[in-house]
């Protein structure tokens, strides 16, 4: 008898996850394949990456991939962080559940979105700040969700070295755009400007 509750997938391996990761160069092209690659592996309906807005005090789902009609977390959710289960986890554990309701059930926002099963690990900077998290959930109740947080944790990692790769490269772009006295734009930038209005003229 097939369970109404899940969804029939194809098991992503370790050489599907590289050859899909292997190419990645942005944020958005790493995390898809890995969110895929974490649904396959902890059989949860919703795997999610999520950035925490500290001058906000929101947390956002950044990514999401959805299996199941009647339970999602939808990209671009925006939850107060004191409420959401990343932050207890952080604060005061456990990293994983299958009974959410028992664990947190002083969560509203767990509460509005039906969380069974919980998973979550934190993608911290290398300064230890912790810039989001990588989770999985489900609205019934999931076996072994401990196992899984080792591989998480891996992929929290691949996916913190592509957020700081980022954030290098865009200050580069930054301080060659930019005269480092002044911090008005730089010749660089100005010249080809200044030439392109002219040319119009």
């Amino acid at each position: 008898e097939v369970d109404p509750h899940t969804t029939p997938t194809t098991s992503t391996g370790l050489a599907d996850v590289a050859a899909a990761i292997e190419g990645a160069d942005d944020l958005e092209r790493l995390s898809r394949p890995l969110l895929d690659a974490l649904r396959d592996l902890t059989g949860m309906a919703s795997t999610y990456l999520t950035v925490v807005h500290e001058d906000e005090n929101v947390q956002e789902v950044r990514y999401a991939r959805n299996d199941r009609d009647g339970f999602e977390m939808p990209e671009g959710l925006l939850v107060p962080w004191e409420d959401t289960l990343c932050k207890r986890a952080l604060d005061d554990g456990p990293s994983a559940t299958n009974d959410v309701p028992s664990v947190w059930g002083d969560s509203e926002a767990a509460r509005a979105l039906g969380i069974q099963s919980y998973a979550s690990v934190p993608v911290t900077a290398s300064d230890g700040r912790v810039w989001g998290t990588l989770c999985a959930a489900d609205n019934v109740a999931a076996d072994d969700v401990e196992a899984h947080l080792p591989t998480m944790r891996l992929f929290a990692r691949l996916i913190s070295t592509e957020v700081e790769r980022e954030e290098v490269v865009r200050q580069a772009r930054e301080e060659a755009s930019t005269d480092s006295l002044t911090r008005c734009a730089s010749r660089r930038v100005v010249e080809p400007w200044l030439a392109s209005q002219l040319a119009t003229l």
